[in-house]
Parts: structure tokens; C-alpha cells; sequence
């Protein structure tokens, strides 16, 4: 037995759908960590399982579970109140991955959340205003609460209220104005001033910038203001999208020779009738067909519902947000009857409609119309949602969380080109055969998913399970709905994981579970800090050497005079081998990608710093560097201990393990794993500004 088979059976068996809650209790042990997030993030699970989650001591598991988007948000939001301040902002944040139609939190959650005081969480590692940060950009408030808000009795939720300014209605905002609390006043009056013509004409900004653009589109303009624009033919887009631009300047942009600005004037709400007449005659297709819209198109907040589906489809747009202010579901239904195809997409994004119009759009011969409605519909045909997947693959994520998806009848897939088809079709249990030529498929994805079909032979899955080679296959096994529960309980036993009904509770984490846990922690946070990388700081992604092979992991372990690298450092050498450095600018010292812009010791250089360090005080032979303060400085860095897992620091002064710094690798890089994603809740060093592709970070310690 290897430590990968540990590993994917456990990670297997949490994702095993027919598995008791018996067996998934055993998964909470702490030498089941590595498939805690398969467990308690990924999946639902029953009562039982989900109280023990709740009252888990390790914040690892309720974290995780807060970030559940597969459980109902009442689940979750019982954690509103966690001593735990990571756990509490896992909960505000949303599910993960993150959806851009979120199940709204209940009020109480919401309430709880926003009416948090520091002084409740003294020592707290983030602030309540961090947190309330991660919910009002999750999409977790429901539109209702957020009208409620301007009524609320706690200043500082009707302060919030404020921000909404432009879809109060104006004897609330007349209200706020009159608050009698100053803070609440003083909110509302800075958001009148965006109504105020002349005071937005001093708060213009001379210089292109997004300050400017947003004051242009949203906000009520100067007449000074408009004929600067119009003068210089600069900004005109802004000012036909914007609701407070006068007629007479709306006709002069309606024969701009520019046609995107004459097709922002065509959405507009406010036309008049020889201007829409003349845009109805455009010699560009795109002014005419979103001046055909104009009949159904009465209000703003209807103008803003069309712009957001307008020139997408339903694989870029993906389930779209509820607006702060919907237009009524009977609008919906009459652009469901439109002959305007544009208008249909948009009817097909409300989730709200009745059974006569989602029947109409299923039909529909428009593709994206049929494909919006699966992505936003509860009574979308299954035989659509399927169409939808094959269709929108950036949208499979959320198809795949949603409960009506279909998941059988699938047998014509089985070989299709595109492997994410594959693997669902592969866990088909309704196949007329067992998918046994899936399991050699060249994507580990089928693989894993062929696997898992319980039509599988059960000599075949047994043969699987003990396969090392195959992690991919013995994960998909141990996740076979047809294993029997004494076979799940027996892989448990072997993981050396406590509470089996043979031998009764006792024993401890199996070594090779400790291992796979090690490995797994560190390379899923190496995994987002180089996604991360890759999208934001590619410079710094370029510095990092390639993973090391175990055969030149052997030879440094040979080289440290038989210390033995610890699995997690081993599963990061084999990621990368180190870290060269990039740089910020011309002529500046090459700087790491880690905090305090510290860097890898490259894995050639480890065994000789490892020399070096012996002959100093207090340096334990036990102690391999791992990172160094800069690429071509290792004056000071951290080690790791081979015998604890512990992180420690060095410098020319001292040599000690540090009580500040985390427990292990994987929870150092997954902090900074976590930093990078959610730069507003460090504590410490964060990231700043991307220099020339190469990633900068600024220190807190001045804040």
C-alpha cells in the first residue's frame, strides 16, 4: 500500500454518494484531512454528518462547509456566529467555485453579518468591515433586503442603504436625507450629490480615468458639461448611455457617425418619436435591432435588464445576477412573446416565470434562448440542459450543481470528442453496458468518472482500488455507489482512520495518511497560488523553475546526510524546483513571488545552505531552508523541521521555530493562497500593484 492509494481512497469514499453516514463520520478524523474538502465543500450530506461539521473543532472543516454551495444557504449561514473569524468570512464570501447567481443568505444571516461589531470578536484575525466586504460583493443579498435596508433601525445598515441611491424610490431618499442620525445624513447627502448637476461638474476629472466614465454614464450633468463632450467628440458613448442627458443633445448623438454611440442612444427609454424613427432607418444592423426593442422597453431599469444579454451569449453570459430593481415577471412574459430575439434571451433569464412561457422558450429556434433558460430555469426540460452542456462548456460547473440535471440516458455520449462529455455520460448508471473501455481513456477525468458507475464488475473495482499507478481509478472506485458499506469501512481501516465497527474506536492517523495529507495540502495551495500567477503576475509564474523529479529529490535527501524530506516539501519540489526571481523594473534586484517577496532556494542549492546553516548556533540537523528573504539573498529565510512538519525562521542573530509563523507548509501557502484571492483580509504583507508582469508586495505594518 502507497500513500496515493490512501489518499484517493479517502477522497474517494467523501464523494461517495451512497455511502452512510457512518462511514463519512470517520472522514472528520483529523488523518482524514485530506478529503475534507471533498466532504464537507463539495457535496451534500446527511443530517448527521452535517451537525458534526457544524461543532468540528478543526476550522478547516467548517470553513470548508461555508463555502458549500451544494447544501442550502440555511445550512451554511448557521455558521454566522463561529468564534472563528475565517469561518465567518467563508460564509459571507459564498460558495465556491463562485457563481454569479448565488442562493441569497437568509435575512437573519445577512442581518447577523452586517450588524457585527469588532468589539464581539476581540483578537479577531479579521475585522467585521473586511467580512461585511467579502458579503456585499458575493451576491448573497437578496434585492428585497437591500430595499429593506433604508428602513432599518441601525444607522449603519441604512447608511449602507445610501449606496443604492439611484433605485430608492425619492420619499426614501427624502427620508435618509431627514435621518436623524448624522452619519446616516451625511451618507445621503454624498449620494445626492450625484444628482447634482453642478456639483458633478467640479468632481469631473480632467483625465481619462474610470472616476470620469462612471460620472458620465450614471450620473445628472452640467449643460457645461454636455457641450464640453459634444465640442471635443469625446465621451459621447457616456453620454448616450447616460439617463440624464437632454433631448437635444440625445438627437445630436443619434447621427454621430460612430455607430456604437448611435446604438447606446437606440436603447435608450427617452426617445423621441422622429429620433427613434430615424434610428429605426440606420444603415447599421446593430441600431436597428436594438431600436426595434423600444416598444418593450419602458423603464430603466428594463433599458438595464436588455444591455446586460445584448451582444452575449448564453455560454459568456452564464446565469446572470437578480437586479437591484427586476422588472415584474409579467414583463418577462411579454418579451417571451416577442418576435424580437434579443427580448427573448432576456425573458429566458428570469427564473420566475410560469410554466405557458418557459414552455414557449424551450422551443424557441434561437439556441441561446433554449441555452438561458436552462442556465436559469428550475422547469427547463432535462433533454435542454443536457443540449445546454454540450453547448456552453464554460457553464458545466453550473449545470453540474444543479440538481435537475440530467444524469442518465446518456449512452450516445459515451464517445464524444470532448472529454467532460465523456465522464458524464461515463457515470451513466443506466447504461445498457458497463463503460469497462472508459477506464483506459486517455483523460483521467473519464477515467475516474468510468469508474464510479456501479455496472462496473465488482472483481473489476477491486482490482482498481489496489492499483498505485491508477490514483485517478482508485478514487473513482472507492466513490462506486455499489460498494458494499462493510468494503467502504474496510478502506477506512486500512487508512489507519478510527471508529471501525470491527475494531471499535481507537488507533491513530496512519502514517500514510499523514503523508497524503502533507502532499495534498501543499500542492492544491501551490495550485491557486500559480493559477493566480498565471492570470495576474505571469513574470513571476516565468521565474519559477520546473518541478523536480524524485530521483533528484533522492539525491538532495542523500545530500542532507539522511534527513528525510518531509512529503509535503517533496510534493512541492515536485512542483517547482525553486525560484529565480523576476523583475519589477529596469535595473531592480529579481524578486520572489512569496511575501516579504521571499523566493524558493532552489532545490540545487539546498544541501549546501543546509551545510552552511550546521555550523551556526542553534541549527539542528533535522532543519532543511526551504525559502530565502530574496533570490540571491539567503542571509535569512525559513526551514522546515523534518521531524515536527513545523516552520521555522533563521537569520544572522537567531535560529529558532517561530509560534507566528504557521504550523506546516501547506498552511503557509495556502495563507498565501488565500492573500492573493482575498488581498483585502491580510494581516500581513499583501499583494500590491503587478510591476511589468512580476507580482509586488507592500508591507502592512504602517497601516
Amino acid at each position: 500500500m502507497v500513500s496515493s492509494l490512501v489518499e484517493s481512497w479517502m477522497r474517494g469514499i467523501a464523494g461517495n454518494t451512497a455511502a452512510p453516514a457512518e462511514v463519512l463520520l470517520r472522514l472528520l478524523d483529523p488523518g482524514a484531512s485530506t478529503a475534507w474538502k471533498t466532504l464537507c465543500q463539495e457535496r451534500t450530506l446527511p443530517e448527521a454528518v452535517v451537525e458534526a461539521v457544524l461543532r468540528h473543532p478543526r476550522r478547516e472543516v467548517r470553513r470548508a462547509f461555508a463555502r458549500n454551495g451544494h447544501v442550502p444557504p440555511e445550512l451554511r449561514g448557521r455558521l454566522v456566529h463561529d468564534p472563528d473569524a475565517l469561518v465567518r468570512a467563508a460564509v459571507a464570501a459564498g460558495p465556491v467555485p463562485r457563481r454569479e447567481r448565488p442562493a441569497p443568505l437568509p435575512d437573519d444571516v445577512v442581518e447577523a453579518l452586517l450588524t457585527a461589531r469588532d468589539e464581539d470578536h476581540p483578537g479577531a484575525r479579521l475585522t467585521v468591515g473586511e467580512i461585511k466586504g467579502e458579503l456585499l460583493s458575493s451576491g448573497q443579498i437578496s434585492a428585497a433586503y437591500r430595499r429593506a435596508m433604508a428602513t432599518h433601525p441601525d444607522p449603519d445598515l441604512r447608511s449602507l442603504a445610501t449606496d443604492g441611491w439611484s433605485s430608492l424610490p425619492p420619499e426614501r431618499r427624502a427620508a435618509l436625507l431627514a435621518d436623524p442620525d448624522p452619519r446616516v445624513r451625511e451618507s445621503a447627502r454624498r449620494n445626492e450629490r450625484l444628482l447634482d448637476p453642478a456639483a458633478n461638474a467640479a468632481d469631473l476629472p480632467d483625465r481619462d480615468c474610470h472616476a470620469r466614465t462612471g460620472l458620465l454614464v450614471n450620473h445628472a450633468l452640467a449643460r457645461t458639461v454636455v457641450d464640453a463632450c459634444l465640442t471635443t467628440g469625446r465621451d459621447l458613448w457616456a453620454l448616450a448611455h447616460n439617463p440624464h442627458t437632454p433631448a437635444d443633445a440625445v438627437a445630436r448623438l443619434a447621427r454621430d457617425p460612430d455607430p456604437a454611440v448611435r446604438r447606446r442612444v437606440a436603447s435608450r427609454v427617452d426617445l423621441d418619436p422622429e429620433v427613434l424613427a430615424a434610428l429605426l432607418q440606420d444603415p447599421d444592423e446593430g441600431v436597428r435591432d436594438r431600436a426595434r426593442v423600444q416598444p418593450y422597453q419602458r423603464t430603466w431599469e428594463q433599458r438595464f435588464a436588455v444591455d446586460r444579454v445584448a451582444g452575449g451569449t448564453a455560454d459568456s453570459l452564464g446565469p446572470l445576477r437578480e437586479l437591484p430593481v427586476d422588472p415584474y415577471p409579467d414583463w418577462y412574459a411579454e418579451c417571451a412573446r416577442s418576435e424580437h430575439v434579443l427580448l427573448r434571451r432576456v425573458a429566458a433569464t428570469c427564473g420566475a416565470l410560469p410554466a405557458g412561457p418557459v414552455e414557449r422558450l424551450a422551443a424557441d429556434p434561437d439556441p441561446d434562448v433554449r441555452h438561458l433558460l436552462a442556465l436559469h430555469h428550475p422547469l427547463a426540460p432535462p433533454a435542454l440542459l443536457l443540449d445546454a452542456f454540450l453547448a456552453a462548456p464554460r457553464q458545466r460547473g453550473h449545470l453540474l450543481s444543479l440538481p435537475w440535471m440530467p444524469r442518465t440516458g446518456l449512452g450516445h455520449l459515451l464517445d464524444h470528442e470532448d472529454p467532460e462529455v465523456r465522464a458524464l455520460a461515463a457515470a451513466d448508471p443506466t447504461l445498457d453496458r458497463p463503460p469497462a473501455h472508459l477506464l483506459g481513456d486517455p483523460d483521467a477525468r473519464v477515467r475516474r468518472a468510468a469508474a464510479t458507475n456501479p455496472l462496473i464488475p465488482a472483481q473489476v473495482l477491486a482490482g482498481l482500488l489496489e492499483d498505485p499507478a491508477a490514483p485517478e481509478l482508485a478514487e473513482g472506485a472507492a466513490a462506486n455507489p455499489a460498494l458494499a458499506v462493510d468494503a467502504l469501512h474496510a478502506l477506512l481501516d486500512r487508512c489507519g482512520l478510527p471508529g471501525s465497527p470491527a475494531a471499535g474506536p481507537a488507533g491513530t492517523p496512519h502514517p500514510l495518511a499523514e503523508d497524503a495529507l502533507a502532499a495534498r495540502e501543499v500542492t492544491e495551495a501551490w495550485r491557486r497560488i500559480t493559477d493566480w500567477l498565471r492570470q495576474h503576475a505571469p513574470a513571476s509564474l516565468a521565474a519559477l523553475r520546473p518541478g523536480a523529479t524524485r530521483a533528484e529529490t533522492d539525491a538532495v535527501e542523500r545530500a542532507l546526510d539522511g534527513v528525510r524530506v518531509p512529503a509535503g516539501l517533496r510534493a512541492l519540489w515536485a512542483l517547482t524546483s525553486g525560484d529565480d526571481g523576476a523583475v519589477a523594473a529596469p535595473g531592480s534586484r529579481p524578486v520572489g513571488c512569496l511575501p516579504g517577496h521571499r523566493a524558493l532556494i532552489p532545490l540545487d542549492a539546498v544541501a549546501a545552505e543546509h551545510r552552511r546553516r550546521s555550523g551556526t548556533a542553534g541549527w539542528r540537523p533535522g532543519w532543511i531552508p526551504v525559502i530565502s528573504r530574496g533570490p540571491a539573498d539567503r542571509g535569512s529565510g525559513l526551514f522546515l523541521d523534518a521531524e515536527t512538519g513545523r516552520l521555522g525562521r533563521w537569520n544572522g542573530q537567531d535560529t529558532r521555530l517561530d509560534d507566528d509563523l504557521p504550523d506546516t507548509l501547506g498552511t503557509y501557502l495556502e495563507g498565501i493562497a488565500d492573500t492573493l484571492e482575498h488581498p483585502a483580509l491580510a494581516t500581513g504583507d499583501r499583494p500590491g500593484p503587478v510591476e511589468g508582469g512580476t507580482l509586488v508586495w507592500t508591507s502592512r505594518l504602517g497601516d
